[in-house]
């Protein structure tokens, strides 16, 4: 009965293919309403008629994320497609019929961002969603299922804060982060005994982009200091870099020969030695003018020189405060390698820092599937063993600096089939892009888009990036019964009705308040208010049909306390009836044929039928 209807769902993502058939009515109309595409500061264009959506390009044909992201929030494909069936692992079958892989809100009107994923930018599209929810006057759901573990983690960003602001009159759902498996946060309580942290960044080289953010708790100073260290021993071979008071968010550079030419780098022979001619290292401090805390901001790339050498930070603060480091995934982590003075981070608390504000719903991921089938390479099965059911291995986990526990929920993520942009899969099949790790023979499903000519598909990615956009597609179903809802409301309500199990007990941390049940949701809805009164809204909006196998079936009429099911053939006799005193019946049709029958509901100030498939 709900589908999103009366609700706007969108994005800021990347990689849309909005052609696609998963995004089309059946009379080919796109359900696309608008895209705005946000570019390197801030440059919007506006795509706001079918033609102008219908005759833009994609953003890129070199990714499909939004693509997939869009797909399970609000994709609506459900005719024709040839299809690995799902149903059949153990035993694949190309199947052609009805698509299985379509999305959770697929009546919902879809209006996107996408671009540059940029702070700004992902600040702006959030405010165009929420303006343009206004204007239509309807209830809106954004999805962003992007961040990172850096961030002051308490909300007081400029991001977080607008948000935070939005989040008080649309709903807004964020993805926990995939950084579950990486040891990228490390936390130390400094002592007058104790006033220093020493972590080791890699035992080899480290990747361009690797970036690390300290934070204090409070606005003293904190000395920051690279050295190049002995692995074996963990004696300090050479300090190579300091920052010893705040440079006000200026940062400079010690770099190894290939920067000689740069007039911001500082050449450094040590650098050369010990880390060879392309290392670079670059700091900033600042006290932040929103939390007024102390923060420093580092960048490093460098190589081995010496197989006895590795690259070291050393963090010195004021008895009392306490460092929280956090790093990306492509320095992969702070290290100890079993050296005393040493702390190893950990991934207990990875959590996107994006998601640690006020007014959002932080998702983390399950596994839906650990093996899926495709067209034409058989089954895929995931590798390191995971649970169906289980928490995923990447999903993140954390706290807020406040100490709110994140993720505040779990949707499906892991094994998700959704659909792939075109542009993308065309140049996968060329082996365009073979960096991606996926091939063209691993699409599960694929139909002929009537409008373009071209082959539509639908292909597997896991990542708290599908659980969330599957959770802000159920809360656009739970917008459709009451559009009132605020983010104060859903939380409650996913704490009545979250699901638990022996995953969620083992490991509650993970969790959040459980795995999301769209169903048990909606009933908790539909039953807050009464339909036994005068004043009864349509009971048809409130009646839920649910089948419980061999053709029994389960009748739910929110906000009801008793009511009557007949069961009437198309010759309008009445082939079986359930009486109950509260707000769910069972009704039992294993003796009849498949076919058409209308089921009616009878009680106090209500009458409700709607047509019903047996079968």
């Amino acid at each position: 009965s709900y589908t999103g209807n009366g609700v706007i769902v969108g994005m800021m993502d990347t990689g849309l293919d909005h052609n696609h058939l998963n995004f089309q009515e059946d009379d080919g109309d796109l359900r696309i309403t608008r895209i705005w595409e946000i570019t390197s500061g801030g440059t919007t264009n506006l795509f706001d008629t079918p033609d102008k959506i219908r005759n833009k390009r994609t953003d890129t044909s070199n990714g499909t994320h939004a693509t997939h992201v869009l797909g399970i929030m609000g994709g609506s494909y459900n005719g024709t497609a040839k299809y690995a069936d799902y149903n059949r692992i153990g035993r694949p079958s190309i199947l052609n019929g009805k698509n299985p892989y379509y999305g959770v809100a697929k009546g919902s009107e879809l209006s996107v961002c996408i671009g540059t994923l940029q702070n700004n930018n992902i600040q702006l599209a959030a405010q165009y969603l929420y303006d343009y929810a206004k204007q239509q006057n309807k209830p809106v759901v954004m999805n962003l299922s992007l961040g990172n573990t850096l961030g002051s983690h308490d909300g007081t960003d400029a991001g977080s804060r607008l948000l935070a602001n939005l989040g008080k009159d649309m709903l807004i759902c964020i993805s926990a982060g995939n950084e579950g498996g990486y040891p990228l946060s490390l936390e130390k309580k400094l002592t007058a005994s104790d006033r220093t942290v020493k972590t080791i960044l890699s035992s080899g080289a480290v990747r361009k982009g690797s970036l690390v953010e300290i934070w204090g708790d409070n606005a003293s100073a904190i000395k920051l200091t690279f050295a190049a260290v002995n692995k074996s021993t963990g004696a300090i071979v050479k300090e190579i870099y300091s920052i010893s008071s705040n440079t006000q968010g200026k940062r400079t550079y010690v770099g190894g020969n290939s920067y000689s030419n740069y007039s911001d780098v500082t050449v450094n022979a040590d650098m050369n030695r010990y880390f060879g001619s392309g290392a670079l290292f670059g700091g900033s401090s600042n006290i932040s003018t929103t939390n007024n805390r102390y923060t420093l901001n580092i960048q490093i790339e460098c190589g081995i020189q010496d197989a006895e050498i590795a690259p070291a930070l050393i963090i010195e603060g004021s008895a009392g405060n306490t460092i929280n480091a956090y790093c990306n995934t492509t320095l992969g982590g702070f290290h100890s390698l079993g050296l005393n003075g040493y702390t190893a981070g950990n991934a207990a608390n990875c959590i996107n820092g994006m998601a640690c504000g006020d007014n959002v719903l932080v998702v983390g991921s399950y596994a839906n599937r650990i093996k899926w089938p495709t067209l034409s390479s058989g089954e895929i099965a995931f590798s390191g063993n995971p649970v169906e059911g289980d928490i995923s291995d990447f999903s993140s986990s954390g706290w807020t600096y406040s100490g709110r526990k994140l993720p505040d929920v779990v949707g499906p993520g892991q094994g998700m089939i959704a659909s792939y942009s075109t542009p993308y899969m065309q140049k996968l099949q060329n082996g365009e892009l073979p960096q991606e790790g996926v091939s063209f023979n691993q699409r599960c499903a694929e139909a002929t888009n009537p409008v373009t000519k071209e082959a539509n598909y639908w292909m597997e990615m896991s990542g708290t990036s599908m659980s969330s956009p599957f959770v802000a597609g159920v809360l656009a179903l739970w917008l459709e019964a009451d559009p009132t809802l605020t983010m104060d409301r859903v939380k409650e309500i996913i704490r009545k009705t979250a699901d638990h199990d022996e995953f969620t007990a083992k490991n509650p941390d993970k969790w959040g308040m459980g795995k999301i049940n769209a169903l048990a949701g909606l009933k908790e809805i539909l039953g807050t208010g009464s339909v036994n009164t005068v004043e009864a809204d349509d009971a048809a909006d409130k009646m839920i049909i649910e089948s419980l196998g061999g053709k029994r079936y389960s009748v739910f009429v929110g906000g009801t306390d008793g009511f009557t099911v007949n069961l009437y053939n198309i010759q309008g006799a009445i082939v079986a009836t359930a009486a109950t005193n509260g707000d769910t019946a069972e009704i039992d049709a294993s003796a009849f044929a498949d076919g058409i029958y209308l089921l009616e509901v009878t009680g106090k100030n209500l009458h409700a039928s709607r047509k019903f498939v047996v079968k």
